[in-house]
């Protein structure tokens, strides 16, 4: 157990070289010449986690014997993809409705958001985990009071925390978003998301109102 954890916190803490490393990262641990565990790590920049899902239902449709996959492969491939956003139409109006909207947004908003603090200690960026059952059943309680989405209820309720941390109005956040609506990339293995810019005002208003804007700001 602590070879498999310790191989895992470095799979973890081990940058992928983008332009060097393969995306893929494989780890075979054995005990007393007994294949014990797998580890593999990939690259985001090769695939988010709904191609991880592709993969992981492909491994399982595999031949027993031969290996091959059951059901031949139909999705649209990373390469596809790439012709298919710098040739047709349709992608570069996409691109630049999207950049339309981050121009728009950023000229909205003071350039500098937060003060600057240089006593903040390496690494200045920090992953939080918040785990509280009381604050999951608050959030399905208020999606249906308030007749919303929980997503929408989740980043009104952030916004507004944040709000009251930093003293600032509007709250912008990025988010990431599945993006796998196309014909063709839904079981694609590779990243298909959209990084959207939101604008959440919170000044003065009631949550149900931070919770319209929100929804907005998601759309």
């Amino acid at each position: 157990a602590a070879a498999v954890e310790t191989q895992f916190a470095l799979n973890d803490l081990t940058d992928f070289d983008s332009a060097a490393d393969w995306p893929v990262r494989m780890t075979v641990l054995r005990r007393r010449g007994e294949l014990t565990h797998f580890l593999v790590a990939y690259s985001h920049l090769a695939l988010d986690i709904y191609g991880l899902d592709v993969i992981v239902a492909d491994l399982a449709d595999r031949d027993p014997v031969t290996r091959l996959p059951r059901t031949p492969v139909t999705s649209t491939q990373p390469v596809e993809i790439a012709q298919w956003q710098s040739t047709t139409a349709a992608a570069r109006r996409q691109t630049s409705a999207s950049m339309r909207h981050w121009d728009r947004l950023l000229r909205s908003i003071p350039p500098q958001r937060l003060s600057y603090r240089p006593d903040v200690p390496e690494p200045r960026y920090r992953k939080i985990i918040y785990d509280s059952p009381a604050a999951g059943r608050a959030l399905w309680t208020l999606a249906e009071r308030l007749h919303a989405e929980s997503g929408a209820v989740l980043m009104a309720a952030w916004a507004q925390a944040l709000a009251t941390v930093t003293e600032t109005d509007p709250i912008v956040l990025q988010v990431v978003v599945n993006n796998r609506f196309r014909r063709g990339m839904e079981d694609t293995v590779s990243p298909i998301s959209q990084h959207g810019l939101c604008a959440i005002n919170t000044a003065n208003r009631s949550f149900a109102d931070v919770v319209t804007d929100a929804w907005r700001s998601q759309i």
